[in-house]
């Protein structure tokens, strides 16, 4: 629940400070929210004032899932299988937040 919470509280703030033109949740991706810019790429103009903020929460979103995961105690069936796939979404989250969407 909590990467949850740093996830939407990023993408929130980022979005907000993306006034000229504003962000589109229908338009953009959620990956354009972590580049500064100004750049085009896909078709799309790509300015993230917070980009900062979102590659952030990437970052923190990735590792505190994973965090989550190790901690869990008692996981019914094959544990290994859970934790590899909470290292997948880290590591997803984590090269995210380091290499934002661009052209």
């Amino acid at each position: 629940m909590a990467s949850a919470g740093i996830y939407l509280a990023a993408e929130f703030i980022a979005a907000a400070a993306w006034t000229d033109p504003p962000y589109s949740y229908t338009h953009h991706f959620i990956s354009n929210l972590g580049v500064h810019g100004p750049t085009t790429a896909f078709g799309q103009f790509m300015y993230s004032p917070l980009a900062w903020v979102m590659n952030t929460g990437f970052i923190l979103f990735g590792l505190t899932a994973l965090t989550g995961v190790v901690l869990l105690r008692g996981l019914p069936g094959r544990r290994w299988l859970y934790l590899f796939l909470a290292v997948v979404l880290a590591a997803g989250g984590v090269t995210l937040g380091f290499f934002p969407g661009s052209g």
